[in-house]
């Protein structure tokens, strides 16, 4: 079972984004929860949106153990808001960069396979 296009849903109150709980069976069974770069998916209000916004909801879906279940989803050819620091996929090292000084290579690698 995979969830894409989601986040949190506890940091960003979101029709598309998941509870807890959603998290939480979703791990259980094994699931993906494949986070997007969907501006409003990312934060409530209007806001320009930074990578450290989306790992907010990623640091939030490890923190429920969900460190093997998590994927990203860029949505670049279906959005019209960019993140300030990521706004297509040539600045992906970006994440990446800012992954590495969170997590661990081992992690970061499950991330965006």
């Amino acid at each position: 079972m995979i969830a894409s296009h989601s986040s949190v849903r506890g940091i960003c109150n979101h029709s598309r984004n998941l509870t807890d709980e959603q998290i939480r069976a979703l791990i259980a069974n094994d699931g993906a929860i494949g986070l997007t770069f969907v501006d409003f998916f990312t934060v409530s209000e209007k806001r320009k949106v930074w990578i450290d916004d989306l790992l907010r909801h990623l640091d939030h879906i490890c923190a429920l153990g969900g460190v093997d279940h998590v994927r990203f989803g860029s949505d670049f050819d279906g959005i019209t808001e960019t993140f300030g620091d990521m706004a297509s996929a040539a600045d992906y090292s970006q994440l990446l960069e800012a992954l590495l000084k969170r997590y661990k290579e081992a992690e970061v690698l499950k991330f965006v396979q």
